[in-house]
């Protein structure tokens, strides 16, 4: 058979059923409506626990110290094991934020120490090939990622210990 010879298509048959019988033209059921919340209500106890348990704290500690930064791990996991438990949030936010802050003015100084880098490898300063610039440029947008994810664990943990702080003191 050649290119110019083909064959026609073979008709696909209809189905055994009828397709109205199986599909009608009914509207879809509506979804429930969600029932309103109150409005002055603060925000959930079980937010914050989920954001401020152990195992947030956890993946805290993991990934401050993936992040390569020099973090205070017996400082988050005394958080984890002591503080959290006995219910002394305060305490927790305390040695949390000031982690925080430890590791925010670490970023601040890599910030730095990479826009000087840059800034020498442009001018010549400093001896890179571009394809071992490009590799190093690649290795510091990985650890910069890990820092970030760092600082979202950080942010996320401390919103939760300020909500159970703030439900505590009531």
């Amino acid at each position: 058979m050649s290119k110019d010879e083909r064959r026609p298509p073979t008709p696909i048959p209809p189905p055994p059923y009828d397709v109205d019988e199986l599909f009608p033209d009914e509207p879809l059921p509506s979804p429930p409506e969600p029932e309103a919340a109150p409005q002055d209500s603060a925000p959930s106890s079980a937010f914050a626990a989920t954001n401020a348990d152990r195992g947030a704290l956890t993946q805290l500690l993991s990934a401050a110290q993936q992040c390569g930064l020099s973090v205070n791990a017996d400082a988050i996991i005394e958080v984890r094991d002591r503080d959290l438990r006995a219910g002394r949030y305060q305490k927790a936010f305390d040695t949390i934020e000031r982690i925080y802050m430890q590791v925010t003015a670490q970023i601040a100084r890599r910030q730095e120490e990479l826009r000087r880098q840059e800034t020498q490898f442009r001018s010549g300063a400093l001896k890179m090939s571009p394809k071992q610039w490009l590799l190093h440029q690649r290795q510091e947008t990985e650890k910069t990622q890990r820092i970030e994810r760092a600082r979202r664990h950080f942010a996320r943990v401390l919103d939760g210990l300020t909500l159970l702080r703030a439900s505590n003191s009531k």
